[in-house]
């Protein structure tokens, strides 16, 4: 007796899946295709009989293209949906959603991959963004879904909008770590003969041909000692002499 209490479990439930056509039956959704009429009645029909209404995030999350695609099937006279959401709070996370509608735009089955999505009618937002996006293709004939790089042209060479607050010159090594140096472009050499440029320098301003003397960076030479001027003007002229 024992024994068999004891063995007695509950058996989980069988999660329910529903039964659609081939993926490769499926078509993407445009302007020229016919679906049933889909409208916001038999939404809300359908959200009625899951004893609940309609959320104003669904038609944010429409204009927001939370929607990747919208794909379509016909099938034993069922029009079956799949499409793809992305998460609300995360956008690198997506939803499968998969729906089979009636010739007269009813609701038939509906379930999402989401926690909350378990069929055969499944009402998390995900599924009634996808039929939101239905209503709004058959009054429009228009379907907003993600966009692609591709879709909008010369956007992916674009840098990202910066956000933070500008930042002042002198903090620049803060932010980067690192100690602040010189912030003033210098192409010379780290390694330079100062000596010998002033010298050069000297030189060339002495043997200037045209009067050297008008110049005022003359001033900052010292004046050549009486010795020595004199004994190079006495070797200057020997050696001029034939």
């Amino acid at each position: 007796m024992f024994d068999d209490v004891h063995n007695i479990r509950d058996e989980p439930e069988v999660e329910f899946h529903m039964v659609v056509p081939e993926y490769s039956t499926y078509k993407d959704l445009h302007a020229d295709q016919t679906i049933p009429a889909v409208t916001m009645e038999r939404l809300q029909d359908f959200l009625s009989a899951c004893y609940t209404n309609f959320n104003p995030k669904v038609a944010d999350l429409y204009k927001g293209r939370y929607i990747q695609y919208v794909r379509t099937a016909v099938h034993e006279n069922l029009v079956y949906v799949t499409s793809s959401v992305w998460a609300e709070m995360k956008k690198t996370v997506s939803y499968k959603v998969d729906a089979s509608l009636t010739k007269d735009g009813v609701v038939s089955e509906s379930q999402c991959e989401c926690a909350a999505g378990q069929g055969p009618a499944a009402h998390c937002k995900h599924v009634i963004t996808v039929l939101f996006a239905l209503v709004a293709f058959c009054k429009d004939g228009e379907l907003l879904t993600d966009l692609t790089c591709t879709q909008v042209l010369q956007t992916f060479h674009k840098s990202k909008v910066h956000k933070g607050s500008p930042l002042k010159l002198k903090n620049f090594h803060e932010a980067t770590g690192k100690e602040s140096g010189h912030k003033l472009y210098d192409p010379r050499t780290n390694v330079v003969n100062k000596n010998k440029i002033r010298k050069r320098h000297r030189d060339v301003i002495i043997n200037w041909p045209e009067k050297p003397s008008r110049l005022r960076v003359m001033q900052v030479f010292l004046p050549a000692k009486r010795k020595t001027s004199q004994t190079c003007s006495d070797a200057a002229l020997s050696t001029s002499k034939p």
